[in-house]
Parts: structure tokens; sequence; C-alpha cells
């Protein structure tokens, strides 16, 4: 069995929240009415969804996006992407089919308060 698959799936999912809350611009996670959640014994990680069908991991991440003049959401979502990515990365996951990034609202005043 490879060594990847031991990791549970909060445990990948606390990792990438903890990843994508560092992102400029990013003001939250998990927040919107339709967010996704990772569920684990005695806790949720909310706005990061890690599922495995059959096969590679897919991570769905939910955030707010800090609004600006300077927000460029496009860019923000792949910044996103590739912080859940390097987060994948120092756990040792490899197969991760996809990363889908769907910002639920904008923050006007900035980052995470």
């Amino acid at each position: 069995m490879p060594e990847h698959a031991a990791l549970d799936e909060i445990v990948i999912a606390r990792a990438v929240a903890a990843a994508v809350q560092r992102v400029p611009g990013v003001a939250g996670i998990g927040q919107g009415r339709h967010a996704t959640a990772t569920y684990g014994p005695n806790q949720v990680i909310r706005g990061v969804g890690v599922t495995r069908a059959r096969g590679p991991l897919d991570i769905d991440i939910h955030l707010t996006a800090a609004y600006g003049a300077a927000v460029d959401l496009p860019e923000l979502a792949e910044r996103v992407r590739e912080a859940a990515r390097a987060a994948l990365d120092d756990l040792s996951v490899e197969e991760v089919g996809g990363i889908d990034v769907t910002v639920e609202d904008l923050r006007v005043g900035g980052e995470q308060p």
C-alpha cells in the first residue's frame, strides 16, 4: 500500500486549509453558505473538501477573497492551487486528481480579521 494512502482526509484538509489561509488575498475559508468541509472524529475543517472516489484525491476549496482595486480572482485561484499543491507535496501526497477553487464571496476591507 502506498505511504500516502495511510494519510487521513482530515490531516490533508487541515494542511491545505493552513496553507490557503496564508495566501495573500484570501480573507477566509469555509465561511460561505455553500462551503464544503471535511469531517473527522470530533473535528471539522471548513472550506476544504477532500474526496477520493477511486484513485487520486480531489480537493475542493471554498474561500472568501479580500476585495481591493488590485484583486485578480483567476490569479488568486492559481496562488491558492499552488499553496494547496505545496501542502500536499509536504505530506507526500502524489495522487491528486484536481484542486478546485471556488470564490464564494468578497470581503471589503482586507484580509482575515
